[in-house]
C-alpha cells in the first residue's frame, strides 16, 4: 500500500501542477482572477487520479491521458462552485468560496467558464473516440444536475426512502466517479465489458463516498473538511443519517427534530449526538461497507493491474477522515 500511497501523491501533486498552468485568452482581464481563484484550492484529487490509473493500467501512456484527468477536475470544481452559491456555503478546500470571496454573479460566471474549460481539456488530445468521449462527459453533466435538482427538491420533504437518496447521490455524486473510471478505459479504446465495469464500480463508490461524506460532516471539523459545515441543516438538507431518522419516527417527531436542527445547524456537539441517539450513524457506517463491497465486485471483469489499483483506491477512500 505505500507503493500506490506514493504513486497516488505523485498523480495528485502532477494534476495540482496542471491545474495551476491553465491559460486563459488575454481579454479576460475582468475574468480571469475569479475564473482560476477555485483551481487553487487543495483538494483530494480523487476523481482525476482515478482517470490516470484506469488509462494507464490499460496501456495508456499518462501524457495522453492527463488532459481528460484534469478536465474531469475542472469538471468537479465547477460543480462545486454552483453548489456552494446553492448551499450558502462560505468555505472550500480551505479557501473563501469564489462567491463569497467575489459576489454571487461571479460565482455563477466563473463557474460557467470553468465548465467551458473543462471540455477544452477534455479534447485537447484529440483522441479517435473525441465523439463518445465528449457524449459521455456531456452526459454526465446532465445527471449531476438532475441529481442536484433531486437534492433540492427533497429539502422540503421529510418522506425520503433510503432507495430515493441512494438514487439522488448516484446521480450527483456516483455519476462523476463512474465517468472518472471509465474515461481512462475509453481512452485505452478497450472493450465496452471494461468500460462499463469501470463505470458502475465507479458510480456505486461514489454513492459510498457520498454517505461517508454525509457522517463525516457530523463527526469531523471544518478545519478537516476544509469546507463549510452546518448550511446543510440550516437549509434542511437531507443526508444520510437524516433521511434515516426522520424515517423512523413520527409526524410530531419529524418536526422536533428539524427544528432541533435549524436551531443548532452550527452546535457540532449536540447534533451529533442527537444523531446517536437513533443509532443511525452506525446504520451509515454498515452501508458505506457495503457499496464499497459491491463496487468491488464490478471489476471482476478487468485486467488484474486495473482490479488491483482500484481495489486500493477503495481502501484509501474506507480510511479517509475528511
Amino acid at each position: 500500500m505505500k507503493k500506490f500511497e506514493e504513486e497516488y501523491e505523485k498523480y495528485r501533486e502532477k494534476i495540482d501542477q496542471e491545474l495551476l498552468q491553465i491559460k486563459v485568452p488575454e481579454e479576460l482581464a475582468y475574468f480571469r482572477e475569479s475564473l482560476l481563484y477555485p483551481l487553487k484550492g487543495k483538494g483530494k484529487r480523487i476523481r482525476p487520479v482515478l482517470v490516470i490509473l484506469s488509462g494507464t493500467s490499460l496501456g495508456v501512456e499518462l501524457n495522453q491521458v492527463l488532459p481528460a484527468a484534469v478536465a474531469i477536475e475542472i469538471l468537479h470544481t465547477f460543480t462545486l462552485v454552483h453548489d456552494d452559491i446553492m448551499d450558502g456555503d462560505e468555505k472550500r478546500r480551505g479557501l473563501p468560496t469564489v462567491h463569497k470571496k467575489w459576489n454571487v454573479n461571479t460565482g455563477i460566471l466563473s463557474g460557467d467558464g470553468l465548465l467551458s474549460i473543462s471540455f477544452a481539456k477534455l479534447v485537447e488530445k484529440g483522441y479517435n473516440n473525441t465523439v463518445e468521449i465528449t457524449k459521455h462527459f456531456n452526459d454526465t453533466l446532465l445527471k449531476i444536475c438532475e441529481g442536484q435538482k433531486r437534492d433540492i427538491n427533497f429539502e422540503d420533504r421529510t418522506d425520503i426512502t433510503t432507495e430515493e437518496y441512494l438514487e439522488m447521490v448516484g446521480l450527483k455524486t456516483g455519476e462523476l466517479l463512474g465517468l472518472s473510471c471509465s474515461l481512462g478505459a475509453m481512452i485505452a479504446q478497450v472493450e465496452e465489458s471494461i468500460v462499463n465495469s469501470l463505470y458502475k464500480f465507479g458510480k456505486t463508490l461514489g454513492q459510498a463516498f457520498q454517505i461517508q461524506d454525509d457522517l463525516l460532516e457530523l463527526e469531523s471539523s471544518e478545519d478537516k473538511m476544509g469546507k463549510s459545515l452546518g448550511s446543510d441543516f440550516a437549509g434542511k438538507k437531507k443526508t444520510y443519517p437524516l433521511v434515516k431518522m426522520l424515517g423512523s419516527v413520527s409526524e410530531e417527531e419529524k418536526k422536533k427534530i428539524l427544528t432541533f436542527l435549524t436551531k443548532n445547524s452550527y452546535n457540532r456537539v449536540d447534533i451529533l449526538e442527537k444523531f446517536k441517539e437513533y443509532n443511525v450513524i452506525e446504520e451509515g457506517e454498515k452501508l458505506v461497507r457495503r457499496l464499497m463491497d459491491e463496487s468491488l465486485n464490478y471489476l471482476t471483469k478487468c485486467p488484474r493491474e486495473t482490479e488491483e489499483k482500484m481495489k486500493k483506491i477503495v481502501t484509501k477512500i474506507s480510511e479517509r477522515d475528511h
